[in-house]
């Protein structure tokens, strides 16, 4: 026994039971071990960009299937506490990067740690056109434009 009451079997029973399961993501990795209230479930998404590996901050995560949102850290990292065992479809947003929707499998007393990464896409934007007078008749009519002229 160690000093908080738990055996080293505790710590070995947890290094085999990492488990690295295929999903949309670069990998889903399943940590047992209590996660809150009621021994409800957790996710912990880390967001890294595709090409350069680097953290992707500030991405909005929404669980859609609980309507919660989450921001990514400075190490790309958004964490979902409390919550029900089940299917969970999470929508990872950035403007940079596009929408990704996934599924994410949450059991009682397990951590979920899901790694995303996200490809650039390009932003699509709709065309924009902008009118403007020479000069306006407001201006031309208070005298502005004559002002201006003599400095």
């Amino acid at each position: 026994m160690n000093r908080h009451g738990t055996g080293v079997m505790s710590s070995v029973l947890f290094a085999s039971l990492l488990v690295v399961c295929p999903s949309h993501t670069s990998g889903q990795q399943v940590a047992p071990g209590p996660s809150g209230p009621d021994n409800m479930g957790r996710i912990v998404a880390r967001l890294i960009d595709a090409q350069s590996g680097s953290p992707v901050t500030q991405a909005l995560l929404t669980l859609r299937t609980l309507d919660r949102r989450a921001l990514s850290d400075s190490t790309g990292t958004a964490t979902f506490m409390d919550l029900a065992p089940g299917a969970h479809e999470l929508v990872v947003r950035h403007i940079g990067y596009g929408e990704q929707t996934l599924t994410v499998d949450v059991e009682s007393m397990v951590t979920v740690i899901i790694g995303v990464e996200l490809t650039p896409e390009a932003v699509a934007v709709a065309p924009l056109n902008v009118l403007i007078e020479s000069r306006p008749r407001f201006l031309e009519d208070k005298g502005f434009y004559a002002r201006r002229a003599h400095g």
